[in-house]
């Protein structure tokens, strides 16, 4: 009897044993893996599209936890960086070689490689932009081209030709012209033709520079350069609102609310606004390319967004599985439809992104195809050295200074920083 009853004894703390073993080995499986994701986006759609596109892979994936963060700030992702707080993965923008150069990115040649990753899928500007001596350190998202935005209801209201694909800088001014009017009689015009958009961009789309990093120089007093600059100062005050005509505007950016409002009738637009466009339900628009500068041919420009990790992360496997499947098929499916600038991944960008409203999606594709020169130069705290530049072009749009002052002093001063260039 006693020797049954140790038997038993032994029977059921084997059990509980084996109970407890699958125990821990059930906890172990479901245990999950937490990578911190931050994002500076911050509209409602931007964030619809990171929550859905995290949501799925954590889905497919219930051993990763994602822990978003929207609404960030470049600064709060340099200081966590610099501790020992830094997000796993981060949305970056205006390139990375700041990073790079401060060792702060993981190195992803080996993890494309390992997940079969075909690199020519992805629009080769982007690809080149993020690699670094032959490693690539970031994953391309977004690619953002620009194009001429029109609203063809205050077109038809003036009973004025739609704008096309062979439009030059002149006819874009004498169209842009004739919307400027005071439609309340008040005295002071609330209606207008266009804004100026990016300076740089159009320097850059005229085939000019404004710093040669290479010659270390400033090169911004150039025939292309200076066409960009005196065609703008006289843009910007016979077709597009002054600062105290702007007041009246929502927006003080004055870049999304005037078009929306019917303030203006056209607008130099980035890809990744025309989720906000495209989101008004009642706004008859489309795009046409940008205005064909005077020597007849236009340059390639773009902008970016990518797709980091950091070189601390604990968890360098998961977290490119995550980038991956963020800027994979899926997950670009997924940010194509929200319109927040161009899928980085081709296929999705020319078939989803280009989806209407509006009809003429595929001119920013088109332009994505061709460009070359990214409107934030590869190049270390390369803001620092358009600093002269920032502070004369305001004071030329001012009208404290002409053209020829603006690029004499502009050309002083970055000079003048160049030389602590290595």
């Amino acid at each position: 009897m006693l020797k049954a009853k140790k038997l038993l004894m032994l029977a059921v703390a084997s059990v509980v044993a084996v109970a407890f073993i699958l125990s821990g080995c059930s906890k172990a499986k479901t245990r999950k893996i937490v990578l911190k994701y931050e994002n500076g986006e911050s509209t409602v759609t931007q964030i619809k599209i990171m929550k859905q596109i995290c949501d799925e892979f954590m889905a497919e994936n219930p051993d990763v936890q994602i822990n978003l963060t929207y609404a960030t700030t470049k600064e709060k992702i340099i200081t966590e960086m610099a501790g020992d707080v830094c997000p796993d993965i981060f949305f970056w923008w205006d390139g990375v070689a700041d990073l790079v150069n401060k060792d702060g990115l993981l190195p992803l040649n080996e993890y494309i490689k390992k997940n079969n990753i075909d690199k020519s899928q992805y629009f080769k500007c982007l690809m080149d932009y993020y690699t670094f001596k032959g490693e690539l350190y970031a994953m391309p998202l977004q690619l953002n081209t620009w194009c001429l935005a029109y609203n063809k209801t205050m077109f038809d209201k003036e009973k004025l030709p739609y704008p096309t694909d062979k439009w030059t800088w002149k006819d874009y001014y004498e169209s842009a012209k004739k919307f400027c009017k005071d439609t309340n009689g008040d005295g002071i015009r609330d209606q207008f033709g266009s804004t100026a958009g990016n300076t740089e961009m159009w320097i850059y789309v005229n085939g000019g520079k404004i710093v040669d990093f290479d010659k270390k120089k400033c090169v911004i007093d150039s025939k292309p350069a200076r066409e960009a600059l005196e065609y703008l100062v006289k843009f910007r005050k016979d077709c597009a609102p002054s600062r105290a005509e702007a007041s009246s505007f929502s927006d003080n950016k004055m870049e999304i609310s005037p078009f929306l409002t019917g303030k203006i009738a056209m607008q130099i637009t980035p890809a990744w606004m025309v989720s906000a466009f495209a989101s008004k339900k009642d706004l008859k628009w489309d795009v046409v390319p940008l205005p064909v500068p005077p020597n007849g041919k236009r340059v390639g420009v773009f902008g970016e967004g990518s797709m980091c990790i950091s070189k601390k992360t604990k968890y360098p496997d998961e977290a490119f599985k995550f980038v991956a499947f963020y800027c994979g098929k899926r997950g670009m499916q997924l940010f194509g439809e929200g319109k927040n600038g161009i899928p980085a991944l081709k296929e999705v960008a020319k078939t989803v992104f280009t989806t209407p409203p509006p009809e003429s999606l595929k001119y920013y594709i088109d332009a994505a195809e061709l460009a070359t020169v990214p409107i934030a130069p590869k190049v270390e705290s390369y803001t620092k050295y358009f600093q002269p530049y920032e502070k004369n072009n305001e004071l030329l749009f001012l009208g404290n200074m002409n053209v020829d002052q603006c690029v004499k002093l502009i050309t002083k001063d970055t000079d003048a920083l160049l030389k602590d260039v290595k």
